[in-house]
């Protein structure tokens, strides 16, 4: 998965990107600080490595991008670059200063942008569009949407604020426009309390977030765990915030988890939600998904209260199923193949 970190000068952008990855590359582009990889913890790989006693696990990773074309490298004339550096990413992580700003303006600002760099794009598409359906040659349905978007947008509102069946958001998702991209908001504040309000705003508009203190975590770094959990209950918060990241982009990103193990490795992989068998054996390797023959699969819990997968097996917790089985969240899977 690709992910830009976005937010305001001052947020906590870097503050996050240091404290989600070990080490940062360069970025060839004016807009981005650089790049890192964001390992996502998932607790029940360690559960399943008990089971298989695997010698290593594996957990699924995001390549998150700083990016600073919304805060200190922002300017209007350069809206139509900006866009452009966005496209191909899959979501956004939004960090919200409120620390020493309002949250709920700081927050309209970088949304009031991305609508202003999705706007010009929509009025260059239209244009273009418009000649090609009065020619005969576009597709009338994807210009009505066109136009549905350049008028939410001049009404500066998201795209995300409009209700597309599924083949609409298929017409229109190769446009790119950023005000449709999952977005996870880190709102970033000495206390949770206070926040009341703007975290309001977000469940009204269904943006996944989590609340927590950037400057904190990165001071924890060298002490230990119950150190860590003394540290953070001063200040009003509870439980490592990198772990409670994996289910807000789970729901933001429309994606489950499914797992994998035997004696070399135990594996959590993404999968998007109703992804079925052989996309699961796609995700692990090409060439499992070509030789596919059929899957075994057990939940996860099942699986840990029989103790086994031979005792599962034989406690009738393990079905056979085909390709076109839809996986579930937190599902085992093992793949045979030629």
């Amino acid at each position: 998965m690709k992910t830009a970190i976005i937010g305001s000068t001052g947020s906590g952008k870097t503050t996050l990107s240091e404290l989600l990855c070990s080490k940062k590359s360069k970025v060839s582009s004016d807009f981005f600080s650089g790049v890192c990889e964001f390992i996502v913890f998932v607790e029940d790989v360690e559960k399943l490595a008990k089971i298989f006693g695997s010698q290593k696990l594996g957990f699924p990773h995001i390549d998150l991008y700083d990016f600073d074309g919304f805060g200190r490298r922002w300017h209007e004339n350069k809206t139509g670059l900006i866009f452009s550096a966005l496209q191909g990413f899959d979501s956004l992580f939004h960090v919200v200063n409120a620390w020493s700003a309002n949250p709920i303006d700081d927050f309209e600002e970088i949304d009031l942008r991305m609508m202003v760099a999705d706007l010009e794009s929509a009025e260059k598409l239209l244009s273009k569009m418009r000649k090609e359906v009065q020619s005969g040659k576009g597709d009338k349905r994807t210009f009505e949407l066109l136009q549905q978007c350049y008028e939410t947008l001049s009404k500066e509102k998201p795209l995300s604020s409009l209700d597309f069946t599924s083949s609409d958001i298929k017409r229109i998702k190769g446009f790119g426009f950023l005000t449709l991209l999952p977005r996870i908001v880190i709102i970033n504040t000495e206390s949770p309390d206070g926040i009341t309000e703007f975290s309001g705003i977000l469940e009204n508009r269904d943006i996944s977030y989590i609340v927590a203190n950037l400057q904190l975590e990165s001071e924890l770094t060298e002490f230990s765990e119950s150190e860590k959990e003394e540290l953070r209950r001063e200040y009003g918060f509870t439980g490592d915030f990198k772990n409670m990241l994996l289910e807000p982009i789970l729901r933001a990103t429309n994606q489950i988890i499914f797992y994998t193990a035997n004696e070399r490795e135990a594996r959590a992989w993404f999968l998007r939600k109703d992804g079925t068998a052989i996309e699961a054996a796609e995700t692990i390797h090409k060439d499992i998904a070509k030789g596919f023959i059929r899957a075994e699969v057990v939940q996860i819990n099942d699986l840990i209260s029989s103790g086994t997968w031979k005792r599962a097996k034989e406690e009738g917790k393990i079905k056979t199923v085909g390709k076109d089985y839809v996986l579930s969240h937190r599902e085992v899977i093992y793949i045979r193949f030629h």
